[in-house]
Formats: C-alpha cells, sequence, structure tokens
C-alpha cells in the first residue's frame, strides 16, 4: 500500500504509520502529497484505515488493514499548517477542537488532529466520514507517538512550497 495514482495518473509515495495490536483495534494511517499543477491546487492526501486482523493471523502473522474500506480526506495548505502548527505546541487541536470539515456530494468529513496526552507527548488523528452514497459512516483514529508526530511536521513543512507552487 506504498504508492497510489493521483487524478493526474502520477504516483505519490505515502508515508505509513501501522499500530496494529492483538485485541484487533488498531489502525493505521498514509499521509501522500500531492504538489500543485497548472491546472490543480496541491494537497496532502490522508487515509485512514481501521485494522482488519490481529497480530498473528494476517497471511504473513502481521496485521492486516482494511485499506478498501479507507477514509480519504485532502487537506488544502492552509489545513496542513493547522496540523502543523498543532504538532509544534503552538496551539492544542485543530480549531480548538473543531476540526476540520469537509462535505461533498458524496460524503461528509470531519478531520480532527489534538495533542492526546499531558504526560507522555502524543497526537491523536481522528477522522469521522459518511459516505453518502452508500449510508455508511467510517470512523478511524490514529494516536501517533511524539517521534512520529515530528517526522510528520518535518516532512509537511518541507513540502509545503511544492503543495503550495508545485
Amino acid at each position: 500500500m506504498a504508492e497510489r495514482e493521483s487524478k493526474s495518473n502520477k504516483i505519490h509515495p505515502a508515508l505509513n504509520v501501522y499500530h496494529g495490536n492483538a485485541k484487533n483495534t488498531g489502525s493505521a494511517m498514509a499521509i501522500r502529497v500531492s504538489p500543485a499543477e497548472l491546472n490543480q491546487s496541491g494537497y496532502v492526501q490522508i487515509e485512514m484505515a481501521r485494522q482488519k486482523t490481529a497480530v498473528g493471523m494476517g497471511d504473513s502473522g502481521y496485521p492486516t488493514f482494511d485499506w478498501k474500506n479507507r477514509a480519504i480526506l485532502r487537506l488544502n495548505p492552509f489545513e496542513v499548517c493547522e496540523v502543523i502548527r498543532c504538532i509544534r505546541g503552538i496551539s492544542e487541536s485543530i480549531n480548538d477542537g473543531n476540526g476540520i470539515i469537509h462535505k461533498s456530494d458524496r460524503s461528509h468529513t470531519k478531520f480532527t488532529f489534538a495533542h492526546a496526552d499531558n504526560i507522555n507527548p502524543c497526537f491523536e488523528a481522528k477522522v469521522w466520514q459518511k459516505m453518502l452514497l452508500e449510508d455508511e459512516v467510517r470512523e478511524v483514529s490514529v494516536i501517533l507517538t511524539a517521534n512520529e508526530a515530528d517526522t510528520i511536521e518535518m516532512a509537511l513543512s518541507a513540502e509545503l512550497g511544492r503543495i503550495c507552487f508545485g
């Protein structure tokens, strides 16, 4: 699940975070950068999937994730900056905990990102997505360690110019 094609048929690699567990309650997240093009604004695509099989139950002995029924959202450059500000500690959460809301004719999506714990610094990325055509709700959250969040912050900060200007 390392690469997907965008509408422009270019392959964009992903930064993946996997958190599987023996209770089968884990989740995974893939982050893809799509630079701006002449006729298309740049964005960051976030895909989040729930765990499908527990540790030791997949073909390889590792947990598997339900990428087929993943929640997908795209953040514009200003929304990406909200995530960066949260990781840097400038804000506790995106939009004071209200998150980012996207509505289309296919889905309604709410994405939140916030500090999750004051003792052991970590962050929670959570997406709630109602697929209108299938009348289905997808809800996934991923707890990110401080190291994972710092990696995401540095990667997104380094790519922000390409997201804005290509």
